[in-house]
């Protein structure tokens, strides 16, 4: 089948979306299929350079379109990235050649209601691929007001992408009844829940002593938290510094590690400076090349999600650090699907939302108990193995787009 898929962020870009999305490109081509992909260029981080307008590897072909790469976390830059990325977009799949599926991300939310135009008016089944709901998450996180005009118009946008649609896919089932409660009775079983995945064939294990980033950073004989990647509004990195706080003289031996950027890191920035955590190191986003060696220096691995954002996204980064074999330490609501993975697998602690105490506590914790990290670092990579690997999410994202042969566009 020819499958066209819809991200603002897509290979070789070095992100998590253009991760999880590439990956299962890659591997729907393995499979024969026919791949392409409409992508922006990268507009992350400032000064983050450009790639070839038409790339093609191992049978995806990747082409990318013009938008202005404001930074990101500043509010008109960012509309002005969504306004002009969803023109050229549009444009862009409105002229390829017909597709037979269509796989659109929410990354800009704005791809939902292009795709279900673009499906419409070219009679191409649509599958809409859920990584935060929108506008309920803006509004969580107060960037949108509830009851605005803005949030009224995008809410009947998505309803109306979510009623056009093939398929949609979710990440967890948190989020599946989020989406589900937005549809008619008899359309709720078009929503499927597929996870994001990593890739533990790059990202094993290794053995925490002598590990040479630990070295370079000077936290071989500390006992490492670590943060890696997106430190987004979403995520809860409050509680993180609050319980750094509580264990900088308390135990002086816990350091806890960030490596990324993201919309809160000037606010942890100074927070760190503002408090004196001479217990926190925060370091930028590292190459594609050291992401096996950043994933795995460290004791055990954070994932956080804010509690108003349950359901409306679900922390890919978890899965990093389950292909890494470390223990988690996830700061989330119970019935959050990270959380649930994390209490059925065995694989770490979960502790709730501003709960700072518990999470000081729980690291303690852990720190002075090696056989529980063994066993928890190795329930992770069981769980990874069984669950998130590259194979089964593929195919499972090919059992959907099959479905679409008969050519039930559900428009």
């Amino acid at each position: 089948m020819r499958v066209l898929f819809l991200s603002q962020h897509f290979w070789p870009e070095e992100v998590a979306t253009s991760e999880m999305l590439s990956g299962i490109a890659f591997a729907l081509a393995e499979r024969g299929e026919e791949v392409d992909a409409i992508a922006g260029q990268p507009a992350y981080r400032p000064g983050c350079g450009t790639f070839p307008r038409r790339l093609e590897e191992k049978g995806l072909r990747v082409r990318r379109v013009f938008s202005t790469r404001f930074n990101k976390n500043g509010l008109l830059g960012r509309l002005l990235n969504i306004l002009t990325l969803s023109v050229s977009m549009g444009l862009a799949a409105l002229l390829h050649r017909r597709p037979d599926v269509i796989l659109a991300v929410t990354n800009p939310p704005s791809l939902l209601w292009i795709a279900r135009a673009i499906g419409r008016i070219r009679g191409v089944p649509v599958v809409l691929i859920v990584h935060d709901v929108y506008p309920e998450i803006a509004v969580a996180l107060g960037m949108i007001r509830l009851g605005s005009l803005v949030e009224q118009i995008s809410l009947v946008l998505s309803r109306w992408a979510y009623r056009g649609a093939a398929r949609i896919v979710a990440l967890g089932e948190c989020m599946a009844d989020v989406l589900r409660d937005q549809l008619p009775g008899d359309e709720r079983g078009k929503v499927v829940v597929i996870p994001n995945w990593a890739d533990g064939e790059r990202i094993r294990p290794i053995p925490r002593e002598n590990h040479p980033l630990l070295k370079e950073w000077g936290l071989a004989e500390k006992f490492v938290v670590q943060y890696s990647g997106n430190i987004g509004l979403f995520h809860e990195i409050e509680t993180i510094v609050r319980a750094a706080r509580r264990l900088r003289d308390q135990a002086p031996d816990v350091h806890f590690l960030f490596i990324g950027d993201g919309g809160q890191l000037g606010w942890l920035r100074d927070e760190v400076e503002r408090e004196d955590l001479r217990n926190v190191t925060l370091e930028p986003f590292q190459t594609r090349e050291r992401l096996p060696l950043t994933l795995t220096a460290c004791d055990a691995g954070l994932v956080t999600l804010k509690a108003s954002a349950t359901g409306y996204c679900v922390p890919s980064k978890l899965y990093g650090v389950l292909a890494a074999g470390r223990p988690v330490l996830a700061i989330m609501e119970e019935r959050c699907a990270s959380a649930r993975t994390v209490i059925e697998n065995g694989c770490g602690i979960v502790v709730p939302p501003g709960d700072d105490s518990s999470l000081a506590e729980a690291i303690v914790r852990l720190k002075g108990d090696a056989e529980t990290r063994r066993r928890q670092g190795e329930a992770s990579r069981e769980a990874w193995a069984r669950h998130y690997s590259i194979g089964p999410v593929a195919d499972a994202y090919r059992r959907v787009i099959r479905s679409q042969e008969s050519g039930d566009s559900r428009q």
